[in-house]
């Protein structure tokens, strides 16, 4: 079983990853989704106009909720795959994966946003270096990484296609 790694010894990479998501929804929620609506949130319409927002989607969330647990499991499992990977590595990982997933999913929604998509691609890594390792799902079930994945894959669907 493993726990959150102390903020002071996350990989510098990943606490500014964690960092700048944070601002960014402290931002949205001070502006009321404004930021997030007209500068932030990928829209396949005016991505020629705004292309920055091929990156700054996957800094902005929908909600608290959203935000809480992109972040958790950010920091759950990306201390150690940042670890392994190293500082640049795992940043240009993280962001092209995010690049990849909105490209993936501009296919079937013309709004994308979160940091869903490079979240998944850190914890499948997180399951490719330890598939045997023991977690908790939901703090309390204990079940293998290598299953554990797909059972969060899973619950995103089912939690999704409400």
């Amino acid at each position: 079983m493993f726990g959150l790694t102390p903020w002071a010894y996350l990989n510098k990479g990943l606490k500014t990853i964690i960092l700048i998501n944070a601002a960014v929804f402290a931002l949205a929620m001070m502006t009321k989704g404004q930021l997030v609506n007209n500068f932030l949130v990928f829209d396949s319409r005016i991505i020629f106009d705004q292309p920055w927002r091929i990156v700054t989607y996957m800094f902005s969330h929908t909600d608290t909720m959203h935000f809480f647990f992109n972040m958790l499991m950010l920091w759950m499992f990306g201390g150690e795959v940042a670890n392994i990977m190293g500082t640049r590595k795992f940043v240009i990982f993280y962001l092209a994966t995010g690049v990849f997933a909105m490209l993936s999913s501009s296919f079937f929604y013309p709004l994308v946003l979160g940091a869903s998509g490079a979240v998944y691609a850190v914890m499948y890594s997180y399951a490719h270096y330890y598939p045997e390792r023991r977690i908790l799902v939901f703090f309390v079930f204990p079940m293998k990484m290598k299953h554990a994945i797909y059972f969060f894959v899973l619950m995103d669907f089912m939690m999704f296609n409400q």
